[in-house]
């Protein structure tokens, strides 16, 4: 294993987000909009991390092919991820119609970015960027919704998300703890970790509401 502390980091991330998928799948209200999204949220992210953390332990050397395969996954699965964030914040707080004009505009910048990380800019700085716009929206639609309801696990999401941010501008600027020092791509997944706890909260509660309306 090339990078195991990044590698090892990223899988346990994949779990996480694969449970959490898996809770709200079989526990959310499949009535609410939002249920959709929350589960491509976290499915997304699991699938990603996967394959960050196999390109990192298995494919860092040697197949050049087989790494350009896992990380063009990865990127597309973020981009998936900030589609997710979109629908959600668009589903959780706009009128039906709006969130459709919403989805529509996010699909097609969607596809936009897709065809840039698979054949213009394959870099993760790119997924990064894609996904801080949406992650701020649906941070104001957490913290919105909080104003209304003062509910802890809507401050809690909405603390969450801001973090998501901080940790990837941490891992832009190669920020590392030690000792022992963790690599910088290690202490983003750590903060990760954390923070999409707190998304997942926020996300359980939510979908327990019954239909017909959050307020």
């Amino acid at each position: 294993m090339t990078e195991p502390d990044v590698a090892l980091t990223d899988y346990a991330l994949s779990i996480e987000c694969a449970l959490f998928a898996a809770i709200l799948y079989f526990r959310g209200d499949r009535s609410l909009p939002s249920w959709r999204w929350f589960i491509l949220f976290f499915a997304s992210l699991s699938l990603a991390t996967f394959a960050g953390g196999t390109v990192h332990g298995l494919f860092l050397e040697g197949d050049p092919s087989a790494h350009r395969a896992l990380a063009a996954l990865g990127l597309v699965s973020g981009g998936l991820a900030a589609l997710a964030a979109w629908g959600l914040g668009a589903a959780l707080r706009l009128s039906a119609a709006a969130a459709r004009l919403v989805v529509t505009f996010a699909t097609g910048e969607f596809f936009l970015y897709c065809a840039l990380v698979l054949f213009v800019v394959p870099d993760l700085s790119l997924a990064l960027a894609n996904y801080a716009v949406p992650a701020v929206f649906l941070a104001l639609v957490f913290h919105s919704l909080y104003r209304h309801m003062k509910v802890r696990e809507l401050r809690l999401g909405t603390a969450g998300l801001l973090l998501t941010l901080l940790a990837a501008a941490g891992q832009q600027k190669g920020i590392a703890l030690g000792p022992p020092r963790l690599d910088p791509n290690a202490v983003y997944h750590a903060l990760q970790a954390v923070a999409l706890l707190m998304v997942f909260l926020a996300a359980r509660w939510l979908l327990r509401r019954r239909a017909g309306g959050l307020f």
